[in-house]
């Protein structure tokens, strides 16, 4: 699919934030979002050629004292729930402030 748009949604504790994507950024391949919260919920919409496409992922940190950070990610497959997808846990990027590279 050749995007021309896209929209990427940010929700978690106290953070609600819709980031609009241009296809030049969409086509960067990256994002970047750092926050202080230690739930976020990301939905990466793009349309391109009348066709629409989603992406979820749910990080989740543990609280303070209970050991090293961890990303929660959900794979949803195709068509899917965001509940039906596969988990894996890889180490957690820490800092705050939010950039595009």
């Amino acid at each position: 699919m050749k995007a021309d748009f896209g929209m990427l949604l940010v929700r978690g504790n106290a953070v609600s934030r819709d980031v609009p994507l241009t296809s030049e950024e969409l086509r960067a391949g990256s994002v970047v979002y750092a926050s202080a919260v230690d739930q976020l919920r990301f939905q990466l919409t793009v349309v391109g050629g009348g066709q629409v496409a989603r992406e979820f992922l749910t990080i989740v940190l543990p609280q303070e004292g209970e050991g090293p950070p961890k990303r929660e990610i959900r794979q949803v497959p195709r068509g899917g729930s965001p509940g039906a997808g596969r988990v894996r846990q890889s180490p957690a990027a820490s800092g705050t402030g939010v950039g595009r590279r």
